[in-house]
């Protein structure tokens, strides 16, 4: 019993119903449209209430201080961000359903990031680019 307290106190495993979009009492996140489905699971997905564990081994090491974000390729101006550079976008939050390849789906996610289109629009990207 002990295991199931524990995975309960997890601040990452849902104990509640999904919410819907309309009970979302954040006025600055975007709802997204897939979150409006009749079904939010499609066929042949199940449902998840905790992230499932997708590596072995765990993250590997990061410095910081010399990470970067860099935009390069089929662009007016070619960008590179250091992290504290990086945060410092405008960010938005989007609350969605996320549906794995692998048939699992975990329902009422709320992600924080940068938009692509504000990157592409930074960077200027090429009328020939198309992925």
């Amino acid at each position: 019993m002990s295991f199931l307290n524990n995975l309960i106190k997890d601040p990452e495993y849902q104990t509640t119903e999904p919410r819907q979009p309309e009970e979302v009492n954040d006025s600055e996140v975007i709802i997204s449209p897939d979150t409006r489905r009749e079904n939010r699971i499609p066929p042949g997905q199940t449902r998840t209430k905790k992230w499932p564990v997708l590596d072995a081994h765990g993250a590997p090491p990061i410095d910081l201080a010399t990470w970067k974000f860099e935009v390069d390729g089929l662009v007016e101006k070619p960008l590179a961000f250091s992290l504290d550079e990086f945060v410092q976008l405008p960010a938005v939050k989007v609350y969605s359903d996320f549906h794995c390849v692998t048939r699992w789906s975990r329902l009422d996610n709320v992600w924080t990031g940068v938009p692509t289109r504000e990157i592409a629009k930074l960077a200027g990207v090429k009328p020939e680019a198309k992925f």
